[in-house]
């Protein structure tokens, strides 16, 4: 994901240092040992701790094995100006993590993170994808609705999966793609039908993922309109694509009024949680 996790930590020498002076990264982005080579070849005591050997900034503790010299004398200037500014802590050593600013780790942000990562714009259209009134896993749904990495079985063909069908599960009259699964089977016409007259939008004619993603149906709203019958859209998407998970794994779906009923109750439990004014004008 483009996500550099394994440098993303960086120790903070306090005055109970157990880091290596030389085999720990505690400054910058490297051993010391393999930056300057010549100084721990000189070195003998080779695990002596930051503490040990750094007593303020610029003075250090060396045991050498003889004095350098030549290239080794340059490479101790280079080392003073690294650590000219470098301070030992009162505190007590510890590690922080850069992609948080310099905060604690924790995997729920390492996770969000990653979700931002997944939804790092990759066309025009991508920005879209951002909808502060669903739920993440809406739109990380919505991302592999887009980029047509839903467990269809069409594509699952096509990877060498062996299914013992590859037709649609809820009405077993096409091929089950994506398109059709979401769009075409009479399933989803039907929800989609119901959503549209629910919202006294007329018929849907031209229905494509296009249309779902940006939320614009071509008729007069405000902003915030806009944005409540996106988050709508892509809430019924993900109802459709739910009802047929439920059908392939479980061999039981709900009928379209039941649908329609936990599009409506969703879309109003997450929208009230979310927008941040719940008395606009649509």
């Amino acid at each position: 994901m483009g996500i550099e996790f394994k440098n993303s930590f960086t120790k903070q020498i306090g005055n109970e240092s157990d880091t290596s002076f030389l085999n720990k990264v505690w400054v910058g982005n490297s051993f010391l040992k393999d930056a300057y080579t010549r100084l721990f070849r000189l070195e003998t005591q080779k695990e002596a701790s930051v503490s040990m050997q750094l007593q303020t900034s610029g003075v250090f503790n060396w045991a050498w094995a003889r004095q350098p010299m030549g290239s080794g004398l340059g490479e101790l200037d280079a080392l003073k100006m690294q650590l000219a500014e470098v301070q030992i802590s009162e505190e007590k050593d510890k590690w922080e993590w850069a992609l948080d600013g310099g905060k604690a780790f924790t995997v729920k942000r390492l996770a969000g993170i990653c979700d931002d990562s997944i939804l790092a714009p990759e066309s025009n259209l991508i920005s879209t994808l951002r909808n502060n009134l669903v739920p993440k896993k809406i739109e990380i749904f919505m991302w592999r609705l887009m980029n047509k990495r839903l467990s269809i079985r069409f594509e699952l063909d096509k990877r060498g999966i062996d299914l013992h069908s590859v037709r649609c599960a809820l009405c077993d009259n096409d091929i089950e793609t994506t398109d059709h699964t979401i769009l075409f089977c009479s399933f989803a016409r039907d929800i989609w039908s119901r959503v549209s007259q629910w919202w006294g939008l007329g018929v849907f004619s031209n229905l494509s993922f296009i249309e779902i993603l940006k939320g614009n149906f071509g008729v007069s709203m405000s902003t915030f309109g806009k944005k409540i019958w996106q988050t709508v859209e892509w809430i019924s998407a993900y109802y459709i694509w739910r009802n047929r998970n439920d059908k392939t794994f479980r061999g039981t779906s709900w009928c379209a009024p039941v649908t329609l009923n936990k599009i409506q109750f969703k879309s109003f439990e997450w929208i009230s949680l979310r927008a941040k004014c719940k008395t606009r004008n649509l």
